[in-house]
């Protein structure tokens, strides 16, 4: 039987430099990108924009997990 695995993807657990809390897109971009290369496939997302920017984001990612039966 399949396993899945569950992580939450969230623009609070993200560190950035700068007092400026804004995402650009491409930095989110690139975030999302990373996760896919390590297997995960997000399930769910949603950002809020301000003026072209990312306020935040959160969703939920999935992968295949290791069978523990």
């Amino acid at each position: 039987m399949k396993t899945w695995e569950y992580k939450l993807v969230d623009s609070n657990t993200v560190k950035k430099p700068g007092l400026m809390n804004d995402f650009p897109p491409a930095d989110v971009e690139q975030l999302l990108n990373k996760l896919g290369r390590e297997g995960w496939e997000i399930v769910y997302f949603q950002c809020k924009f301000k003026a072209k920017q990312i306020e935040n984001f959160y969703g939920v990612a999935k992968r295949e997990g290791s069978d523990q039966s």
